[in-house]
């Protein structure tokens, strides 16, 4: 994957949790179902994963800052990204996302949204499955 391949990653994300925000839907676009637990930053994990071990998310190569630094810090077994709390939640984003209240799940959605990511070098041995999101989109899916 090159750092381009990854800014695209990253703006897929965050335009789907964009739209998350707005719609307060509780599942995630179809458009996101060819990546890991249709999620972007999941497919990099997993990618980067595969290349270093078994075939697993390693939430510690997760682009985003937030949940991978929480994983580095934390025992945790679960996903990062179900189970770290921040902005004084007391549940995960995703626990907040998927409340019946849809004022509560946009504002959880929104935070996602805008979360950091960075690069790391264990990204350049990952193969980019952004042809195949490309074909999907195309073919309406």
């Amino acid at each position: 994957m090159t750092k381009k391949e990854f800014k695209e990653y990253e703006r897929i994300c965050k335009e789907a949790w964009k739209e998350l925000s707005e719609t307060g839907a509780d599942e995630k676009p179809r458009w996101l179902k060819c990546f890991e637990h249709h999620c972007p930053a999941c497919e990099i994990s997993a990618r980067a994963s595969a290349n270093n071990g078994p075939i697993e998310i390693d939430c510690k190569l997760c682009p985003v800052d937030l949940w991978r630094e929480f994983a580095m810090e934390s025992d945790e077994e679960w996903a990062a990204c179900q189970v770290c709390q921040d902005f004084g939640s007391k549940i995960s984003f995703f626990g907040d996302w998927l409340d019946r209240d849809v004022v509560k799940s946009k504002e959880a959605a929104k935070k996602i949204s805008e979360l950091k990511w960075s690069w790391l070098p264990e990204y350049k041995k990952v193969k980019s499955v952004l042809e195949r999101y490309h074909e999907d989109v195309e073919a309406g899916l």
